[in-house]
């Protein structure tokens, strides 16, 4: 079953970064106030709006099977990235499913071996798949088969994260064709654009950092015109008071305290 449901996470680029620069804090905490001793129960977690909330409220009622695919770059293909963190997270909270996590082998061109995250009931499962590849680009997808082995076992969303390897092209059609054909599966999923995070140097020039910005703008854009929620790892380290380096030393690929702001965007699109 697919869901439509209005995008998230908003860029709010209203002028493009030609160079990393030191973010303005938006998300302090306030500091405590004194109180009575006996405080009101928090609130119940909420869903987020949006395919990823409603993914999850399927999940808690246990009503069927799960599968969430990623499809990316370099950023999201290690244990010590958001994305595996992110399945370890959702399989903790659902633990009557049997979780599995598969990341794909270029070599091989499949899928490796499933990792259980945890072993569930017996009966309901929770599959993960991360056809993440360093260096990839979204045409990746669309090369020969590939797509066919890499979507095969079908599912309910689909993490598209890509831009980083575009080099200096700011117009991005080939993004497009993947999400469309992906949008296209039967029964259709939902597909969940990945806003990543901004590039710096080393690793980035000046053109490339802009592009790269410009590309996202348009994903973003892609995501509103189609009703996709993202997650928006982008706003996310644009709302840190931390000096871009110190987050993503070599200007592409985070650092652990990087991955932790990424971490947060994607619990932010199933979870507020």
């Amino acid at each position: 079953m697919a869901f439509r449901a209005t995008a998230v996470g908003a860029l709010a680029l209203t002028a493009i970064i030609a160079a990393p620069v030191v973010y303005a804090q938006s998300n302090a905490e306030a500091a405590p106030q004194p109180g009575p001793t006996n405080q009101a129960a928090p609130a119940p977690e909420q869903l987020a709006v949006g395919a990823p909330g409603q993914l999850m409220n399927r999940l808690s009622r246990g009503w069927e099977n799960a599968t969430i695919t990623l499809l990316g770059d370099s950023t999201g293909n290690d244990k010590a990235e958001w994305f595996y963190q992110l399945a370890a997270w959702i399989a903790q909270r659902y633990p009557d499913y049997r979780t599995t996590y598969r990341l794909w082998d270029h070599n091989k061109q499949a899928y490796g071996a499933p990792v259980v995250l945890t072993e569930g009931n017996g009966w309901l499962t929770l599959s993960f798949y991360n056809g993440s590849v360093g260096g990839a680009k979204a045409g990746y997808a669309l090369q020969g088969d590939r797509f066919d082995k890499l979507t095969a076992q079908g599912g309910d969303l689909y993490l598209v994260n890509y831009s980083h390897n575009e080099d200096k092209e700011t117009a991005y059609p080939t993004y497009r064709r993947l999400t469309d054909k992906l949008a296209a599966q039967w029964p259709n999923p939902e597909i969940v654009p990945v806003l990543q995070n901004p590039e710096g140097t080393p690793g980035k020039t000046t053109t490339q950092r802009y592009a790269h910005t410009v590309r996202l703008r348009g994903i973003e854009a892609l995501a509103r015109e189609n009703g996709w929620t993202t997650i928006n790892a982008f706003g996310q380290f644009a709302s840190d008071k931390r000096p871009l380096r110190t987050l993503v030393p070599d200007g592409v690929h985070p650092n652990a305290a990087g991955q932790a702001l990424w971490l947060a965007a994607a619990k932010n699109a199933f979870l507020r």
